[in-house]
């Protein structure tokens, strides 16, 4: 999963949609048991100490189970958990007064909102 979303990111747009393909394919695929662990990965993604790269790949892999797989995602409450989780990373950076400064730090904005519209 984190290589097939970090294909997802490249700069290539043919790459993007082979890789956003290739993930759509197997998430419908996959078993409900399997969604649990990509679910858990997602979440764990999004725990404050973990940063922005995961933060990132956190937010993306999140969109895209929601996107691929809306019927599990809202069965295991996982809209809800994993929007809770990214309003607080969101929330703590704005508190601390850190903002968001590098083009890595706004590509973890961007993939929240991103998710949020899914």
């Amino acid at each position: 999963l984190p290589i097939l979303v970090r294909f997802i990111s490249d700069a290539n747009e043919e790459v993007r949609a082979e890789a956003e393909a290739a993930l759509a394919y197997l998430l419908r695929g996959a078993s409900a048991a399997s969604f649990a662990e990509f679910r858990k990965m997602a979440v764990a993604w999004l725990e404050p100490d973990r940063g922005f790269d995961l933060w990132r790949t956190g937010a993306q892999s999140a969109g895209l189970l929601l996107a691929h797989r809306p019927e599990l995602a809202k069965k295991a409450d996982f809209p809800k958990s994993v929007v809770a989780k990214m309003f607080d990373l969101l929330q703590r950076r704005v508190m601390e007064n850190k903002g968001f400064r590098t083009s890595n730090e706004w590509l973890f904005v961007y993939h929240v909102l991103i998710t949020l519209e899914k």
